[in-house]
């Protein structure tokens, strides 16, 4: 199993998840997501930073994975918007995490990845025309 966490972002949509690769479960909350890292089994995990209402960012589950050992068992990568946020989570997965950088905001094997960075929304794009 693979973990999308985003409160937003559906990864059918803005990930390379598709309906022939189910095998992405979205979690849309840090404590959700922990749940299913409690759990055996989760492979990747594509993070975001940002949760809108919610007291927990990308940054908590990352220490909530290194003070429970709860990693993945193959890679994370992140794919948030916020650039002071993807900045912050890239230096805690360097100094916490058990992977090692594998390509720009990836750590381990994601070779099956969601999508890192997701595609800007058409009024994000339309205003730079």
């Amino acid at each position: 199993m693979n973990l999308w966490v985003d409160d937003l972002r559906d990864p059918l949509i803005y990930g390379k998840v598709t309906h022939d690769r189910l095998d992405w479960v979205w979690a849309k909350s840090v404590g959700e997501a922990a749940q299913y890292l409690l759990k055996e089994g989760v492979e990747r995990v594509s993070l975001d930073h940002d949760f809108e209402h919610q007291k927990y960012n990308g940054e908590d589950l990352i220490h909530w994975m290194s003070k429970h050992n709860r990693w993945p068992t193959k890679g994370i990568a992140l794919h948030s918007s916020n650039v002071h946020g993807l900045t912050n989570m890239s230096k805690l997965l360097v100094k916490l995490s058990p992977f090692s950088p594998t390509g720009l905001y990836q750590w381990g094997d994601f070779s099956a990845s969601a999508e890192v960075n997701p595609p800007k929304s058409k009024e994000e794009k339309n205003k730079k025309k």
